[in-house]
C-alpha cells in the first residue's frame, strides 16, 4: 500500500467519524468496509482458489483452455464459493453507494 492510499484511507476514516450519523454516512461506511474486505481478503483468496482449480483442471483433463475454465468454472466448490462471495461484496458495495448517492 502506498502512502497516497494510506492518506486517502485515513481521510475517509476521519471524515466518517466527524460526520453526523445519517443514512448517507452509514451507507458510505458500509461501502468502504465492503470494498476494503473484498480487496484485502476475498479477492486474493478467490484468485488463489481459482489458480489451484485451474491447475487441477489442466492436470486432469489435459486442457489449458481459459475459455472453458471461464465458462465452466473450477471443479472445486471452494472456487464457486469464493466467486459468489466476491459478487456478493460487489453487490453490497454498489447497493450502499446507490443509497449514499440517492439520500444525499
Amino acid at each position: 500500500m502506498c502512502i497516497r492510499d494510506s492518506t486517502n484511507t485515513a481521510v475517509l476514516a476521519l471524515s466518517v467519524l466527524r460526520a453526523p450519523l445519517e443514512l448517507s454516512t452509514i451507507a458510505a461506511a458500509v461501502a468502504a468496509a465492503a470494498t476494503f474486505a473484498n480487496h484485502l481478503v476475498v479477492v486474493p483468496r478467490a484468485l488463489a482458489a481459482g489458480r489451484a482449480s485451474m491447475g487441477e483442471r489442466a492436470r486432469e483433463e489435459d486442457s489449458k483452455d481459459l475459455v472453458d475454465f471461464a465458462v465452466d468454472g473450477g471443479s472445486q466448490t471452494k472456487t464457486k464459493f469464493w466467486h459468489q462471495t466476491v459478487v456478493t461484496f460487489v453487490l453490497v458495495t454498489t447497493s450502499a453507494l446507490v443509497v449514499h448517492v440517492l439520500v444525499v
